[in-house]
């Protein structure tokens, strides 16, 4: 399989899981949605870099910040 269809996968079950997560009523399942979200992030921003997608790159390291301050927000407070 070609390595940017496995990237394009590993996005969209990384990312659907972390926003399903994010929105689940149980806060013993919502915690988990920023290390969903923050193994994605790699994988977006490798998509972003090889395609010169220069806004998604902001994005992603957008979004991994936000990730990152829900991760400490949801395990480390």
């Amino acid at each position: 399989m070609d390595a940017l269809i496995l990237v394009q996968v590993a996005i969209a079950i990384t990312s659907a899981i972390a926003i399903y997560l994010t929105n689940s009523k149980h806060d013993k399942f919502r915690k988990y949605a920023p290390i969903f979200g923050l193994l994605g992030e790699p994988f977006w921003i490798y998509t972003s870099y090889t395609n010169h997608q220069w806004g998604v790159m902001a994005l992603a390291l957008f979004y991994s910040y936000s990730w990152f301050i829900g991760l400490r927000n949801s395990w480390f407070k």
